[in-house]
């Protein structure tokens, strides 16, 4: 990794945060080049999701972003990516 100072006006970062606007936020760092969102559940009690998008760089290229969804199943407590 490396350092990136992304603006906010960055159209990847807009772009991922307008994506997963319906989500909870736990962390949104542009400096750090990192969003994380905290569980959601859409009416489905037994299960959740969380999204993490790290920003490997600031150009519009389609490597640029390194996107992690985990599910987890309450009922079995289990977490899978």
């Amino acid at each position: 990794g490396g350092t990136f100072d992304f603006a906010s006006s960055n159209p990847l970062w807009r772009a991922s945060l307008d994506t997963i606007s319906f989500l909870p936020l736990l962390s949104a760092n542009y400096s750090g080049g990192i969003i994380i969102s905290d569980w959601y559940s859409a009416g489905n009690e037994n299960e959740a999701i969380k999204i993490t998008i790290r920003f490997l760089t600031n150009e519009i290229r389609a490597d640029a972003l390194d996107i992690k969804v985990f599910q987890k199943d309450v009922e079995y407590n289990q977490i899978v990516q």
